[in-house]
């Protein structure tokens, strides 16, 4: 996902991290494979759009969100 360009979409392919605090995090926050994402912004965090949510989230996390581009 960290590839993604502001205002691109995509469907979450996989979510992967060996730091299980990370994949509970991201799984509580409804990010998981097969859901639509759209990437609003980049700097001084990553904001994306899940399921009509806003999330804004670090390069750490974003960094182990895999995604198949809609473009």
């Amino acid at each position: 996902m960290i590839e993604m360009k502001i205002g691109q979409s995509g469907r979450i392919a996989y979510v992967h991290s060996k730091n299980d605090q990370e994949l509970h995090k991201i799984d509580g926050l409804q990010i998981r494979p097969n859901i639509m994402v759209k990437l609003h912004q980049t700097y001084p965090s990553f904001v994306i759009e899940c399921e009509g949510t806003y999330i804004a989230l670090d390069e750490k996390i974003i960094s182990n969100i895999f995604v198949w581009s809609s473009e």
